[in-house]
C-alpha cells in the first residue's frame, strides 16, 4: 500500500482512503480498461514531460515499458500491472522529443538536444539492473528525432538526425552493443524521413528485399529499397489530399496496406495506401475517430490499429476491413477537450505477449491499459456487495469469472479495506473454481469502511471491483442493524437553505443545478447513473450560467434540511464533495502566490444556532485541486443526536486573486444500531463545540 489519498474522522478512528502502487486516476474510456498509471512525479529524474514509449519482454517472459521522458528513458516492469515497478532509468540531455527501440537484450534511445545514440543493456533487467553501455557519436552524431529497427535484418535506422541533412542512416547491429554505420540515403533529390518503418520481406515478389516506408514530413510518403546499404534506392514518392506533414506510418500484417497519419493537416484523418506495388502506392481509403484531435503515432497488431491521438488519448480500431477501419474503443488521457492540439498522448505500444497496451502521455506519464472490457467479472452470491458488516467479523461470498481466453490467478485475489487502524490487504479464500470468500476483521460498531476487491488474470491483468477503485470504492457501515434516515442526491429540492446570515461573497453563491465543467469545476455531478444535478458554487444565475463566476471576495454558505436523529443510538453522515482552490488570478491568468482558500463543514444540533467544526478542506493538499471525494463522520462525535441536526457547507475566498469552486452531492444519513447481538462499542464522547 502506498500514500494515503483521503482521511476523515469517525468516532475515535481515522479512516484512510488508500491508493496502492499503480493506482490510476480515472480517465473516460470505452471498451478499454485502465490498469495502472505511473505519473511523472514517480520518476526519479524529476521530468517535466513525457514523450514516446516502447516495450521489452525479457527472455523470462517478464514485460517492461520503456517510457521516454524529457530528461531520461525509464524502465518500468508491468508484468503484474497492478503493481508497476520502476526498475531504473538512463538520463540524457533535456529535450521534449525522444524515441526508443529494442533489439536482442538492448534498447536504443535518441533525443533532439544532444548526446548521440544511447545503447542500453537490458540483459539484467529481471535483476533490477539497467546499464548505459555507451553513447554513440560516430561521425559527429549528436541529435536525432526518431529511430526505426528491422529486427529481421538486424539494422537500426536514424531518422532526421544532425547528419546527412537528416536523411536515413543505417547502423549494423551485428554486435548489438556497438552499432556501426553501414550506409545512408543520398541527399540530392530526396526527403528527410521524420519516421520510418523498415521491414524485410519473406514472401511474395519482394522476398529478400529490405524496404523502408518513410514518413518524410512536407515531402510526403517515400518508399526506399534499403537492401544494399551503399546504394539505397527510392522506389516511389506519394502524396494524398490535404497532405501537410506526413508524420508516421505502419503496415498491416499482410504488408498490403499502409496506414499514414499527418500531424499538421488540421483534420483527424488517417489515410490508407495499397502498397502491393511499391513503385505505385494507391490511396484506397481513410478513417477517423470522429473528434477533432490530431492523429499521431499508430501501430497495427493482430487485426487492430492502436493510435495515439494527442488530446483524445488512445484510439482502437478494428481493421477487419483494412481499407475502412472502425473505431471500437478508446481511453482519453486528456479529458479537458479533444481539440486539434499537441496536448496529451504521444505514443503507444501494443505488442506485449500478454495483450497489455501502454500509452505515454506528456503530462500524465505512463498508463497501462487492457484494450477491451475487463477480462474478469465479479458477483456476490446472488446479492450485492456488502453494505453492512457485522462488528464481530464478517464473511461474504465472491464469485470471480474470466471471459473466454482469460483465466483468473486465484493467488492474486484480495480484499483491500481500511477501518481505522491502517490499510489492510486480506487475501480472498479460494474455495474452488471461481468461488472465494472475503473476510473482514472485527471492527467497532459505527465505523464506516471503504473497500474494494482486486484479482488478476494469469498474464497479470488486474481487475478491480468497483471498476474505478481505488478512487471509487464500496462503502459499508459496521453495525448489527442500520437504516437510512435521509438520502439526498440533489435531483430534487429537499429543503436545503442556500445562503445564510453573514454571507458576503460578491459572486459564486451556492445553487442546485447541472454543473458546467471548467478547469476548476466539475462537468458532472457525482450521482451514478441518471443523476445530473448537485449543489455547486460559481455559476451565476440558474438558467444563464457561464461556468466562470467563482466564489469571490468573501463567504457563501448553505445548510441541509433539519435531520431528526433524536431516536438514534448512533448515526453517521456522509457526502461527496468537490473543492478547487488555486492561486490563479482569473483576470490576468497569472499565479499570485500560495493558495489561501478553504471549504469548511460544520454540524449543529440546535437548528443552526451553534456549530461544531467537522472538517476543513484546503487551502492546500490533494483534495483542494478538484475531484470528487467522499467524507463521512460519526455525528455523536461532534453534536448531540437531536431532532434539529443540520450540516453547513461554507466556501470562502480569502480576498486575494484566486479561483475558488466547490460542489456537494449525495448526502446520506444512517442510523446505527449497536445493541443487537454481542455488546457493541459505545459511541465516543463528542468533541467540544464552538459557537459561530
Amino acid at each position: 500500500m502506498s500514500s494515503p489519498r483521503t482521511t476523515w474522522a469517525l468516532g475515535l478512528f481515522v479512516i484512510t482512503l488508500f491508493a496502492p502502487v499503480g493506482a490510476a486516476e480515472e480517465f473516460p474510456s470505452q471498451n478499454a480498461t485502465l490498469l495502472a498509471q505511473v505519473p511523472l512525479s514517480s520518476f526519479s529524474s524529476n521530468p517535466s514531460s513525457g514523450n514516446d514509449c516502447w516495450g521489452y519482454t525479457s527472455p523470462s517472459g517478464r514485460e517492461y515499458a520503456l517510457m521516454g521522458l524529457n530528461n531520461a528513458v525509464a524502465v518500468v516492469e508491468i508484468t503484474d500491472a497492478a503493481n508497476p515497478v520502476i526498475v531504473g532509468s538512463i538520463s540524457h540531455q533535456s529535450s521534449p522529443w525522444g524515441d526508443i527501440r529494442t533489439y536482442d537484450t538492448y534498447a536504443y534511445a535518441v533525443n533532439e538536444s544532444g548526446g548521440g545514440l544511447d545503447v542500453i543493456d537490458l540483459s539484467q533487467v529481471d535483476q533490477g539492473v539497467v546499464t548505459l553501455v555507451q553513447r554513440v557519436t560516430t561521425g559527429g552524431l549528436s541529435r536525432c528525432h526518431n529511430l526505426s529497427l528491422d529486427t529481421d535484418s538486424g539494422f537500426l535506422y536514424l531518422c532526421d538526425s544532425n547528419l546527412n541533412s537528416g536523411r536515413l542512416i543505417a547502423m549494423d547491429l551485428s554486435d548489438p552493443s556497438n552499432p556501426v554505420t553501414a550506409g545512408q540515403t543520398a541527399v540530392a533529390g530526396f526527403g528527410s524521413p521524420h519516421d520510418a518503418q523498415v521491414v524485410t520481406y519473406d514472401s511474395g515478389p519482394y522476398t529478400g528485399l529490405e524496404i523502408a516506408f518513410c514518413s518524410s514530413g512536407g515531402t510526403g510518403l517515400e518508399i526506399y529499397d534499403v537492401t544494399d546499404k551503399q546504394a539505397m534506392t527510392r522506389l516511389s514518392l506519394s502524396s494524398y489530399p490535404n497532405q501537410s506533414y506526413t508524420h508516421q506510418a505502419w503496415l498491416d500484417g499482410t504488408r498490403q496496406y499502409l496506414y499514414v497519419n499527418d500531424e499538421t493537416d488540421g483534420v483527424n484523418e488517417t489515410v490508407v495506401f495499397d502498397v502491393g506495388d511499391l513503385t505505385l502506392p494507391n490511396l484506397v481509403g481513410t478513417y477517423d475517430s470522429g473528434v477533432a484531435s490530431t492523429d499521431h503515432n499508430l501501430f497495427w497488431h493482430q487485426g487492430r490499429i492502436y493510435e495515439a491521438e494527442y488530446s483524445s488519448g488512445l484510439r482502437i480500431f478494428d481493421a477487419t476491413n483494412p481499407i475502412a477501419p472502425v473505431q471500437i474503443g478508446w481511453l482519453d488521457t486528456y479529458p479537458a477537450n479533444d481539440a486539434g492540439s499537441f496536448n496529451g498522448a504521444w505514443g503507444t505500444f501494443p505488442f506485449f505477449p500478454s495483450g497489455k497496451v501502454i500509452i505515454s502521455d506528456q503530462t500524465e506519464g505512463l498508463l497501462v491499459v487492457w484494450p477491451d472490457s475487463p477480462p474478469l467479472t465479479y458477483g456476490f452470491g446472488g446479492t450485492r456487495a456488502p453494505g453492512r458488516i457485522t462488528p464481530s467479523g464478517h464473511v461474504f461470498p465472491v464469485r470471480i469469472e474470466a471471459v473466454e481466453g482469460s483465466a483468473v490467478d486465484p493467488l492474486s485475489a484480495s480484499l483491500f479495506y481500511d477501518f481505522g487502524i491502517g490499510a489492510v490487504e486480506a487475501p480472498l479464500i479460494h474455495v474452488g473454481g471461481g468461488d472465494f470468500l472475503g473476510v473482514f476483521d472485527p471492527m467497532a460498531c459505527g465505523t464506516i469502511v471503504e473497500y474494494y476487491i482486486q484479482a488478476s488474470t494469469t498474464v497479470g491483468v488486474p481487475v478491480r471491483h468497483p471498476a474505478g477503485a481505488p478512487t471509487a470504492v464500496r462503502r459499508a457501515v459496521v453495525a448489527y442493524q442500520s437504516s437510512v434516515v435521509h438520502a439526498d442526491d440533489a435531483e430534487t429540492d429537499q429543503g436545503w437553505v442556500l445562503g445564510l446570515p453573514g454571507d458576503n461573497a460578491f459572486s459564486g453563491q451556492w445553487e442546485r443545478l447541472d454543473p458546467l465543467g471548467t478547469a476548476s469545476q466539475p462537468e458532472d455531478d457525482h450521482t451514478p447513473g441518471s443523476g445530473s444535478t448537485c449543489f455547486v458554487t460559481g455559476q451565476g444565475s440558474q438558467g444563464g450560467s457561464t461556468g466562470d463566476d467563482d466564489v469571490d471576495r468573501g463567504t457563501t454558505s448553505m445548510m441541509t434540511p433539519r435531520i431528526d436523529l433524536s431516536g438514534a443510538q448512533a448515526a453517521t453522515i456522509s457526502y461527496w464533495r468537490w473543492f478547487h482552490n488555486s492561486n490563479l488570478d482569473a483576470s490576468t491568468n497569472e499565479n499570485t502566490g500560495p493558495a489561501e482558500d478553504e471549504l469548511t463543514v460544520w454540524a449543529s444540533d440546535d437548528d443552526g444556532q451553534t456549530w461544531s467544526l467537522v472538517e476543513t478542506v484546503g487551502p492546500t493538499g490533494s483534495e483542494a485541486v478538484g475531484g470528487w471525494f467522499m467524507h463521512a463522520f460519526d455525528v455523536g462525535t461532534f453534536v448531540d443526536l437531536t431532532d434539529e441536526v443540520r450540516v453547513r457547507f461554507q466556501a470562502t475566498d480569502a480576498m486575494s486573486p484566486s479561483v475558488v469552486e466547490a460542489a456537494i452531492d449525495d448526502l446520506l444519513v444512517l442510523e446505527i444500531d449497536c445493541n443487537i447481538g454481542p455488546p457493541g462499542i459505545a459511541p465516543p464522547r463528542k468533541a467540544p463545540r464552538s459557537v459561530d
